[in-house]
């Protein structure tokens, strides 16, 4: 028998996971005002998503042993009060790296609230509403980051960027005040002295956290030639072999790696890395390109984001009546192909793309991005048994996390040095000898009146427009390759025994 919980318990739950989510991607749109204001430029801007994805993946192993340590009810109004002294902090950053470390704290406070909200959906929840609870936190995760990029951009364009955390402080406050006094009446689950694996924990921080600082700075310390990156792949590289021999025969494992022996397992976590690095690629790269470039306002790149969302009623009703009745990997199929043919249109973009064409390219992918979650955490489920559920789960977010962030960070950089290659190749094009070149003065200044250094600055301007669009049609380009490969991966599983066998075995028990 479940214990029985306060009213508005669940909807504090959401609300918990809601702000764990919507706060990853608050910076996206207001990264360039942020940057700007405390001393960075606009290719800076994505490390205040990264820092905060890095710290919810670093902080999401913890909350399973606080949570049995020390119990839940600690842990969560532990978490949400330093939730909101974070986002006091960041209201008040003086400079660019000062915030960049208050927004690693941000997500460390933030991790373990994902963890919980399954524990709890799992340990309180009526079994009739046990489903209906699972996929509305499931779908958060797609939803829920595109709602935060857009109140970030309106924010920070209408009013200022520091109120953006400021917003938050009064909800998490009421969400702690609500939990401390709700769990005053539910006898919570006696605590247990588990073993900590404290060596597993520190080689896992600083394998993982290498990686991802040294990744997101590479382009800004210049790689290989820079000794603080040299830093970074030096202690990464042994503390990475260090936790995976260490983890894969230890008895209490922080993050139970031995799960990736599983097939069906491991495939589904390599959909779920790549996808969520394209989306949150994606959610990044055209806010950038058409703020910087196309003289876009956050307001009009609210809206085009918005339209990724039509598709999330559908995707909900779907995935409640319809989606237990066929093979997960047939929406999941689905899914890649509307994003790949969102990628392969997406290509084609060019300075003059207009707003129609841009909605059509995003509501497309919003289609995709809905539609291929709650298959993926299915799959996961039915991967494992029904007492490794948390530690699966465990897994899933930190790999999730990782690619978020990760994959946030390295498209931008692709998109970068793509753009500069294009820029020295036309350049090249455009010297005193170039026909081209004369034409383009003879214009400018026999038609439009400008003076030689105006359209010198105009041309400068053409150019790199022209560079950036081009570089985006590359990053679009590379997506539809990583998803073919995706889509043949899955198209391949249909003949993998071992991961036809376990569906089909599940869907037998159901």
């Amino acid at each position: 028998m479940k214990p029985t919980v306060p009213a508005f318990f669940f909807p504090a739950v959401f609300s918990m996971i809601f702000l764990a989510s919507f706060y990853f991607t608050v910076t996206n749109m207001a990264g360039i005002y942020i940057a700007s204001d405390l001393g960075g430029s606009h290719l800076d801007s994505v490390f205040g998503m990264v820092f905060y994805g890095l710290g919810n993946m670093l902080s999401i192993p913890l909350a399973k042993y606080l949570t049995y340590r020390y119990g839940a009810d600690k842990l969560v109004i532990r978490s949400l009060l330093l939730y909101t002294l974070f986002s006091l902090c960041l209201g008040f950053a003086p400079t660019y790296p000062m915030f960049n470390y208050f927004r690693f704290g941000h997500g460390l406070a933030a991790g373990p609230l994902y963890f919980l909200c399954k524990h709890w959906i799992d340990a309180y929840s009526p079994p009739e509403k046990l489903a209906f609870y699972s996929t509305i936190m499931i779908m958060m995760f797609t939803v829920v980051p595109v709602f935060g990029a857009v109140f970030g951009g309106f924010v920070a364009y209408e009013t200022h960027w520091r109120w953006i955390f400021h917003f938050n402080e009064p909800l998490s406050l009421i969400l702690a005040f609500y939990f401390w006094r709700a769990f005053a009446n539910i006898e919570s689950p006696k605590t247990e002295k588990i073993p900590f694996d404290l060596w597993g924990y520190l080689s896992y921080c600083l394998a993982f956290g290498s990686i991802v600082t040294g990744a997101t700075l590479a382009q800004e310390l210049d790689w290989y030639r820079s000794d603080f990156f040299m830093i970074f792949v030096w202690v990464g590289t042994p503390s990475l072999i260090f936790f995976l021999w260490w983890e894969w025969d230890h008895p209490d494992p922080i993050v139970d790696i031995k799960l990736f022996a599983n097939p069906l397992l491991r495939f589904t976590l390599i959909n779920l890395g790549i996808l969520f690095s394209i989306y949150y690629g994606m959610i990044i790269l055209i806010p950038l390109w058409l703020q910087i470039y196309v003289n876009y306002t956050p307001l009009w790149v609210a809206v085009i984001l918005i339209t990724m969302l039509l598709a999330a009623p559908f995707a909900f009703l779907f995935f409640r009546y319809w989606v237990h009745r066929m093979d997960p990997r047939l929406p999941l199929g689905v899914s890649i192909l509307l994003l790949l043919f969102s990628c392969l249109y997406s290509i084609h973009f060019d300075v003059e793309i207009d707003f129609t064409h841009l909605a059509i390219t995003r509501s497309i992918a919003g289609f995709g991005f809905m539609l291929f979650l709650v298959p993926l955490f299915r799959l996961a489920f039915t991967a494992v048994e029904r007492k490794q559920d948390e530690s699966s789960f465990v897994l899933l977010q930190a790999v999730r996390t990782f690619c978020c962030a990760l994959g946030g960070s390295l498209y931008v950089i692709l998109w970068q040095r793509r753009q500069y290659f294009y820029y020295s190749r036309l350049v090249s094009e455009f010297n005193p000898y170039s026909q081209l070149t004369r034409d383009y003065y003879k214009r400018a200044t026999e038609v439009f009146y400008l003076t030689e250094d105006q359209a010198t600055a105009q041309f400068q301007v053409y150019l790199e427009r022209q560079a950036s669009v081009l570089g985006l049609n590359d990053c679009f380009g590379f997506m539809a390759l990583v998803l073919g490969i995706l889509l043949v991966v899955l198209i391949g599983s249909f003949y993998y025994k071992s991961i036809n066998s376990a569906i089909v075995s599940t869907e037998l028990e159901n």
